[in-house]
């Protein structure tokens, strides 16, 4: 049974490509799942994620060991009720630089 999904924001000058490698093996090794992802140019990520609600604090603080501090606080987020196994919930991640856009061509379909 899953509880109301709880939302995570980060903002980081941490470059772009190593706080989503430190973030995405923090919530590994916490035995959290990144289920989906999306890129937002060069500017921000949102990763999708599930975790059993035993190990919620922990995934907490090892996004947060990591150097990226993590709003709301742990004592803000939604607590499951004892009979919820598992959370999920979505960690938002922009990241502060002097980069241009990425630009991405889109390949041309047929038709």
């Amino acid at each position: 049974m899953l509880t109301s999904p709880f939302r995570l924001y980060a903002v980081t000058n941490t470059e772009r490509h190593t706080a989503t490698q430190l973030v995405r093996r923090a919530i590994s090794d916490s035995g959290g799942w990144i289920t989906d992802f999306r890129k937002f140019s060069n500017f921000a990520v949102v990763l999708d994620l599930e975790i059993t609600t035993a190990r919620l604090a922990e995934m907490y603080a090892a996004i947060e060991a990591t150097g990226i501090a993590l709003s709301p606080p742990y004592s803000e987020l939604p607590m499951p009720t004892p009979e919820q196994e598992e959370m999920t919930g979505a960690l938002r991640i922009e990241f502060i630089h002097d980069e241009p856009d990425l630009s991405i061509t889109v390949p041309a379909v047929p038709g």
